[in-house]
């Protein structure tokens, strides 16, 4: 240091490299703690994001005490049953955030054992899923895992919120389920805020949904894998609209089944008709099987063939209503006869018709039904009307029921 300078000068020239560390260090710290509440809020981010990726390991589900997945937890593993009080530490009603692993379907349930009151009492959800922010949150008090292969046992799984956010879910097998079902599942009546608002369809999967119970009303079908967003799909016109669904399975094939339906003839005379007549569902189950089938009539199928000279398509109403009669026939894996019988007093030509359906996938025939439903009409024409829609008033079928036909 210059030994000209005066005291006061040289006091600050040693005082400039305590300002400049303790401004270092300042900056520092700053600089440090900006850097960790951006990690953090990217972590943050990245957890509320990470609905769908795996976080806990296969085969496991862990339950956290506190939101974004805090505090005290415990693990649990394919096979429990149980109430959450029985765990150590006590679990019951704490839950405030989740973790499922690949390879498990898990049931929450709000009571102990449990028992079931309303519609919002238990859900499922299979994993893998996380959910920072448990929406039910500190009132679940039951859970079950149960082990879950996409592949063997595919489900398609309905949600009661937004897709990055459960509210409440269910998940469903193949199958055909009315209001009541998805009241059992966690999803409530439709045009309630509690109804499905998103659905989860894996590969090889479809549903068909109804906005009204008893798959009744305006419908339309989903195939997977595939994501919905019925807050959002179709400006939410189906959002909290699904009163009823068939879920089925196309992993037999990728091309969709062309169905028609039309009345066979099976004999004219001018006597009295008495005859058997074979019903079957004719279905190759090496190509398809009665779900793909039955959903593929419920969307609607084509009436008519070379008998009537044309055809013409039916609206999903009839495709459902048809459904319906000739499921007994679908399930049945036998062949079986059946008398049908026409009076002829007049003794007047008539003929008998059976109403049949046949299915073509890729240009393969892979059903041929005959069902136990008939029609005796005079004459060689046959019924204009497919099963079940003829008018009330016109026992020979030329008048069909006002929208039978799209």
């Amino acid at each position: 240091m210059d030994s000209l300078l005066p005291d006061q000068h040289r006091s600050k020239s040693r005082n400039i490299p305590k300002v400049l560390t303790a401004l270092f260090f300042g900056l520092s710290v700053a600089a440090i703690t900006i850097l960790l509440y951006g990690q953090e809020s990217q972590l943050k981010q990245a957890n509320i994001l990470a609905s769908f990726q795996e976080m806990a390991a296969p085969g496991e589900v862990i339950l956290f005490e506190d939101e974004e997945f805090r505090n005290r937890k415990v693990k649990l593993y394919s096979g429990f049953k149980g109430n959450l009080d029985t765990l150590s530490p006590n679990f019951d009603e704490l839950m405030s955030s989740v973790q499922i692993g690949k390879g498990i379907r898990v049931k929450f349930c709000k009571y102990r054992d449990g028992v079931w009151w309303g519609w919002s009492d238990n859900f499922e959800v299979v994993g893998p899923y996380n959910e920072p922010y448990f929406i039910p949150s500190d009132t679940v008090s039951y859970i079950e895992v149960y082990p879950y292969d996409e592949n063997t046992e595919p489900r398609v799984t309905i949600i009661g919120g937004q897709l990055s956010k459960f509210d409440r879910s269910g998940t469903f097998l193949q199958g055909r389920y009315l209001t009541q079902d998805l009241q059992w599942n966690g999803i409530d009546r439709p045009r309630n805020n509690g109804g499905a608002s998103a659905i989860i369809v894996p590969a090889n999967m479809g549903i068909q949904v109804f906005k009204n119970d008893f798959f009744e009303g305006e419908s339309i079908t989903f195939k997977g894998p595939n994501k919905i967003d019925l807050i959002a799909y179709d400006n939410g016109k189906w959002n909290d609209y699904i009163g009823s669904m068939i879920v089925s399975s196309f992993v037999i094939g990728n091309g969709p089944i062309q169905i028609i339906g039309y009345w066979e003839k099976v004999l004219s005379s001018n006597d009295e008709i008495t005859t058997s007549i074979e019903q079957t569902s004719g279905i190759d189950k090496s190509l398809t099987n009665e779900n793909e089938l039955s959903t593929s009539i419920t969307t609607g199928f084509e009436f008519g063939g070379d008998a009537i000279g044309y055809k013409v398509s039916v609206s999903a109403t009839v495709g459902t209503a048809v459904r319906d009669t000739v499921s007994q026939t679908l399930s049945s894996s036998k062949t079986r006869k059946i008398e049908a019988k026409c009076s002829n007093p007049n003794n007047v030509k008539i003929t008998l018709w059976q109403w049949s359906m046949t299915g073509k996938k890729n240009g393969e025939l892979v059903m041929d039904l005959t069902d136990n439903e008939f029609i005796c009409k005079k004459g060689s024409k046959p019924p204009k009307c497919p099963v079940g829609f003829c008018d009330d008033d016109d026992p020979q079928c030329e008048i069909c029921v006002p929208g039978t036909f799209k």
